[in-house]
């Protein structure tokens, strides 16, 4: 299961991804230049190291009962001892992997996972061969049947099931063409049906796939039969060995009779639970999206965490001073994809985890009574009160807003979509013609913007006055992301493509110097997504303590130039 794709998102953005397209490459090409804890300059540290994979999807067992474990957001393939949860092995894009939403293993060891956001179904072979083909934007699940026939469906963004040659050579023949509802992690049943869930009616069907052609009517005009119904988005289905058909729905595992359509709840655990798998002895294993936890439904002792949820993809970071047992402290608020998390500023401990109601706030910031966020996968621009940490407003006038900052009482918005800069009050455009505007930071009186696409950073207003034209700061700068005003005045900037903090020195024409070199920041975007993707950021506190947020290490740094 993946969602995160509107309508009125993937239309205006076509234009700024082609001008992302070659900056894309850079990144994916790049070296991994960690910074390991002990070699870190004095005063920085790594204040908060999350979760092991950016997020976990469809999972399958393999040869030798070797769990491979897909993640959309982290665009990799994960091999995992089940026993530990050690990772043995990662497939990204280097290996011909794409935005993987479910995969299905061959006994040989041949791959076959979907890309949902660029719609291909890709196969990758034991020699490392790749070979793809597309079928549509959302293509989700896959399964095949025993005889070795190969299935998907489209979800979300498309809608319809499909048989392809597993050869990927011959052109998908198209059963269902639309009005299924998102059948979603599907299994071939000991009967030789097709099983599934429709995520859009909260049930489990069955089909025989030889009954029907390119319909769009399949409860009419297919052998479709309802198995059960009542599920709160149900997300995938698997059988066990004995042809027990099980289910995972929210935060339930359910068995579920298919003769009676009796449903029998197996464990509960935390939310989004993604999809499930069971080895060679009939261990039952289930996934979860949006923290990346796997567990082990054990038969009588309940479920066992295997890989243990944690932040996915820090992204936007804010620094606000909330009160603590009638202490003041910094607390960091962090936008992680599918959740809005909380930590201290001074531990790294998460205090609260403030809400998978918070989805895709990709940056944050404060004015000290409310965040601004931004979410360029929904078009939106949203405002929640510090204090009930509750949206009292949300606005999708802007055309994919990949930053908004709050500013002279009110809001700056960088839009992706028509590479503007703009004022929320009334929409005027304080900056065009930039070619991926990103970065924004401002002050009483000054803004600045930088340019991901070009490396520039321009002033937008001096002194309360907009500048025309804009005024040239630097340049050279590597897909720069988020940006933030250090105490002394100067320019903080992420560099996601040099994966370093760079800082502006305004009073001395521009000039540029590294901060801190080797940050896992970065996370290459999805096909179809912002470049930008989750944000790498900035922030800076009162008292000048810096943080960083690395998405692509799961990692958070603070500096601070003495010691709590």
């Amino acid at each position: 299961m993946f969602e995160f794709l509107s309508s009125s998102y993937r239309r205006p953005l076509c234009r700024s991804l082609l001008l992302g397209v070659s900056a894309l490459a850079l990144i994916a090409a790049s070296p991994g230049l960690l910074a390991d804890e002990e070699e870190l300059p004095e005063g920085w540290k790594v204040l908060i190291r999350a979760g092991q994979m950016h997020g976990m999807n469809g999972i399958y067992f393999g040869p030798e009962d070797q769990l491979y474990i897909a993640s959309v957001w982290g665009r990799e393939i994960a091999k995992v001892d089940p026993s530990n949860g050690k990772i043995l092995e990662r497939l990204g894009p280097a290996q011909g992997v794409e935005a993987p939403d479910d995969l299905f293993v061959l006994e040989d060891g041949t791959i076959y996972h979907t890309a949902i956001t660029s719609g291909d179904v890709i196969r990758i072979s034991p020699d490392g061969d790749v070979k793809r083909q597309f079928v549509g934007v959302g293509v989700n699940p896959i399964t095949f049947s025993d005889d070795g026939r190969l299935f998907v469906a489209r979800d979300f963004f498309g809608d319809g099931l499909y048989e392809l040659d597993p050869d990927l050579d011959d052109p998908p023949r198209r059963i269902i063409a639309g009005n299924l509802g998102w059948m979603n992690g599907m299994d071939w049943g000991p009967d030789g049906r097709l099983y599934g869930p429709i995520i859009s009616q909260g049930l489990i069907a069955s089909l025989d796939v030889d009954s029907c052609d390119e319909t769009f009517d399949p409860w009419n005009d297919c052998d479709m039969e309802l198995v059960a119904d009542g599920f709160a988005f149900i997300a995938a289905v698997k059988f066990d060995s004995k042809g027990q058909l099980h289910a995972v729905s929210g935060q339930n595992v359910w068995r579920v009779d298919t003769a009676t359509g009796s449903k029998y709840l197996v464990a509960q655990v935390r939310s989004s639970l993604d999809n499930l798998a069971f080895d060679s002895e009939d261990r039952l294993f289930v996934s979860n999206f949006d923290e990346g936890i796997l567990w082990y439904i054990r038969p009588h002792d309940g479920p066992k965490e295997i890989i243990p949820g944690a932040m996915i993809a820090p992204g936007g970071v804010a620094v606000v001073l909330l009160e603590d047992g009638g202490d003041t402290k910094e607390t960091l608020l962090i936008g992680d994809v599918f959740r809005l998390r909380h930590y201290t500023g001074w531990s790294g401990l998460e205090l609260a985890e403030i809400g998978s109601g918070l989805s895709y706030h990709f940056t944050v910031a404060s004015d000290g009574q409310q965040l601004v966020t931004s979410n360029w996968a929904q078009n939106l621009v949203s405002f929640i009160d510090l204090e009930t940490m509750q949206i009292v407003d949300v606005d999708n006038t802007f055309s994919v807003p990949v930053n908004a900052i709050p500013f002279a009482g009110d809001t700056i918005v960088a839009e992706l979509g028509t590479g503007k800069v703009v004022r929320r009050s009334d929409h005027l455009a304080l900056a065009t013609g930039l070619y991926a505007p990103t970065g924004l930071a401002g002050n009483d009186e000054d803004l600045f913007v930088a340019d991901w696409a070009t490396g520039v950073v321009w002033q937008l207003i001096d002194d309360g006055e907009i500048l025309e034209p804009r005024r040239f700061i630097a340049a050279g700068l590597s897909l720069p992301e988020g940006m933030a005003f250090d105490v002394d005045g100067t320019l903080l900037v992420v560099e996601t493509g040099a994966r370093k903090l760079s800082r502006i020195d305004l009073e001395n024409g521009g000039t540029v110097t590294e901060v801190l070199g080797g940050l896992e920041v970065g996370l290459s975007a999805l096909p179809n997504a912002a470049p930008t993707f989750t944000f790498s950021d900035v922030a800076v506190s009162e008292s000048g303590t810096i943080y960083v947020t690395g998405d692509r290490g799961n990692v958070v740094y603070r500096y601070k130039a003495e010691e709590d």
